[in-house]
């Protein structure tokens, strides 16, 4: 393999719920922090980096492991920008230590270790093909969901009832969004299973809602984000999008109006 092939990085995921899950909880963390600390800043690419260098891991140790076949070069390109990444990752993630002010470190550091430990679990589980298990599949959401609260640590703010909350918005809204998928592609398989799953677990989210109203987690602003997820669900439920495609650009559209409403709703609040 040529050098200039072993140094183009590889192709980004092209998952649109990845891209969204990703996004979702360091925007809420910083909504509800602002106006963050400069330390916040350098985690968000910060964050970014750890996601592909996993995924270049992941894909190629993965194979390794499994004794698949693969094209020449293709292991040590992931793996080389693997380690550039995490490399990358790691000087921001220094940058925002430095950056913090001393009396945040100590939130800082705790909520970094759990989003390190939840993303490092999940990998494991990745490597094992265990991922798509549902509790691998939940590891995986509380992984990126974790990222709401370590951006609320790196803006300077304690991590109280408000800061553990932002995570705990992210994870409902990806529950709600796992179980919907599910159930859609159930249906088109004729499955009704999963629909009632789906129903469950979005029972569950609107009681876990009024759980966290009611101990002051969240405020009913907060809440009225997931009004459009609902929504959707009962739509989509009675009539499914037509193929993969329509089904990912609604999430994609759902999503942005979740994250609005809900940055909104912390805005408001401050």
């Amino acid at each position: 393999m040529g050098s200039a092939r072993l140094f183009s990085p590889p192709p980004l995921p092209h998952e649109h719920g990845a891209w969204a899950m990703l996004a979702i909880p360091p925007l809420l963390g910083l909504a509800a922090a602002w106006p963050p600390a400069a330390a916040a800043w350098p985690l968000l690419p910060a964050m970014g980096l750890l996601f592909l260098s996993r995924d270049a891991a992941v894909a190629a140790a993965s194979r390794v492991i499994a004794g698949k076949k693969v094209p020449e070069g293709f292991v040590g390109r992931r793996v080389l920008w693997g380690v550039l990444e995490i490399a990358a990752a790691a000087l921001l993630a220094a940058v925002a230590w430095n950056l913090a002010p001393p009396e945040a470190r100590g939130g800082l550091g705790a909520a970094a270790v759990l989003t390190l430990a939840l993303g490092g679990a999940h990998t494991g589980l990745a490597l094992a093909h265990l991922d798509r298990t549902a509790p691998g599949v939940m590891l995986g959401m509380a992984a990126l969901a974790s990222g709401a609260p370590l951006m609320v640590a790196a803006a300077g703010r304690p991590l109280d009832r408000r800061g553990v909350a932002t995570g705990l918005v992210a994870l409902l809204y990806f529950a709600t969004s796992q179980a919907y998928v599910k159930a859609v592609r159930g249906l088109w398989k004729g499955d009704r299973v999963p629909r009632r799953r789906c129903l469950a677990a979005h029972a569950a989210v609107a009681g876990a809602l009024v759980l966290l109203i009611d101990r002051g987690f969240i405020t009913p602003l907060v809440a009225a984000a997931f009004v459009p997820v609902f929504a959707r669900t009962a739509w989509g439920l009675r009539r499914p999008p037509a193929n993969l495609r329509v089904l990912g650009w609604r999430e994609v559209a759902v999503a942005t109006v979740f994250s609005c409403i809900a940055i909104s709703a912390y805005a408001l609040a401050l």
